[in-house]
C-alpha cells in the first residue's frame, strides 16, 4: 500500500508501471517457472498414483498375513490335538517310558 501511495503521489499510472516492471523479467524466467510448476505437479500427481498403489498393495500383503496367521494357528490346534494321542498310541504299543 505504501509503495502504491507514493506512485500515486508522483503521478504515475500503476497499470502502466506494473506492466513495465513486468515485461523487464527475462522471458527465460518465465519459461523456468512454467516448466518449474509443470514438474512439481507432475511430482503430486504421480505421488498420488504412487499412494493408491501403495495402499492396494499393503491390504493385499495384510489379507496375505491374516490368512498366513490363520493357516499357522489351524496347525498348531492340530498338532497339540495330536499329540496326545500320538502320545497314548506310543504307550500301548511299547514304545513308552
Amino acid at each position: 500500500m505504501g509503495a502504491n501511495g507514493y506512485l500515486v503521489y508522483r503521478g504515475e499510472n500503476l497499470q502502466q508501471y506494473t506492466l513495465l516492471l513486468i515485461e523487464r523479467i527475462p522471458s527465460g524466467f518465465w519459461v523456468t517457472l512454467g516448466i518449474g510448476i509443470a514438474q512439481s505437479i507432475g511430482t503430486l500427481i504421480l505421488a498420488a498414483i504412487a499412494l493408491k498403489f501403495l495402499k492396494f498393495w499393503l491390504k493385499v500383503a495384510s489379507t496375505r498375513a491374516k490368512n498366513l496367521e490363520k493357516i499357522l494357528l489351524t496347525m498348531k490346534v492340530l498338532m497339540l490335538s495330536l499329540t496326545p494321542s500320538m502320545t497314548e498310541s506310543a504307550v500301548e504299543s511299547g514304545f513308552g517310558l
